[in-house]
């Protein structure tokens, strides 16, 4: 086995939609001119941002509280990974999980007062005063992708006697309904409850009545990111030409909002005036 390690430094970015949307606008107009003058005005990509509580070690999964000015996220700026909150103006560290942890997949309540983490395969609830519940599963959690608070159930990624499956589980009674053992990068429900996968080859798909559709005009637009965000019953994400772009699930239109820096490594999440990224600050190979 031949591995690459190394320190890995990854920043939170807070960035405002609307600066991506100005830059959508060149682009449009720049999609009319002839191809030698497009050339030569082609829009001017970010080439730095503002970190959100900058740390000289990995922050990433950052998430907007919903009704509330919080960001979550988790960070190594306390030696390990933890769950962390902050308004921007000083962080708040909610776990003290063991020495050695690894986060895979954090989700907030739809009332804003607690976040579902998978931390270790385990999945914890943890209260905004720092108290956590955490629910015993059958099998290890691999990714915890989205957490629906009211119907207490998760989308999650887990090993069953070593294949990885893609299941919907109910958190109440700790059953589960496998949706498919292909391997999903991420997935999530839109607010009217369609699901929406991608899987290794990045291809969109939406489940159906019968059986999984492809989202065809999504083709080649999630090779950069191996997550996506689902905002008013709208597909974000970021593309492999640095591009942001939406699709309506409503109206089957596509849409690219702008361009993102080179050091960006993905969305993790919008709202309606600011999206969060995670940017890449250093790597050093060993």
């Amino acid at each position: 086995m031949l591995m690459i390690k190394g320190p890995y430094d990854s920043d939170i970015v807070l960035f405002p939609l609307n600066e991506t949307s100005e830059t959508n606008a060149i682009t449009q107009a720049n999609q009319a001119k002839p191809a030698t003058e497009t050339s030569q005005t082609q829009p001017k990509q970010p080439q730095s941002y503002v970190s959100f509580e900058r740390s000289n070690l990995g922050e990433d999964y950052a998430i907007f509280q919903p009704g509330g000015n919080l960001i979550a996220f988790w960070s190594e700026r306390s030696g390990e990974e933890q769950l962390w909150v902050s308004h921007g103006n000083g962080p708040q560290q909610l776990t003290h999980f063991p020495m050695d942890t690894y986060i895979r997949g954090i989700d907030w309540a739809k009332d804003g007062k607690s976040l579902l983490v998978n931390a270790n395969s385990i999945l914890t609830q943890v209260h905004l005063d720092s108290t956590q519940e955490s629910f015993p599963l059958e099998h290890p959690v691999v990714r915890l992708f989205q957490w629906d608070s009211i119907s207490n159930s998760a989308l999650l990624a887990v090993r069953i006697k070593g294949i990885l499956k893609f299941v919907e589980y109910d958190l109440n009674n700790s059953k589960f309904r496998e949706i498919t053992d292909k391997n999903i990068l991420w997935a999530l429900k839109s607010e009217d409850g369609r699901l929406i996968y991608k899987d290794h080859m990045d291809q969109f798909w939406q489940t159906g009545p019968v059986e999984p559709q492809p989202i065809k005009v999504l083709d080649r637009q999630g090779g950069r990111a191996k997550s996506f965000v689902i905002n008013n019953n709208k597909i974000y994400a970021i593309n492999n030409e640095n591009q942001l772009w939406s699709y309506d699930l409503n109206n089957d239109s596509f849409k690219v909002l702008g361009k993102v820096g080179d050091d960006v490594d993905y969305l993790t999440d919008i709202n309606q005036t600011q999206i969060l990224m995670t940017v890449q600050v250093s790597a050093k190979k060993k």
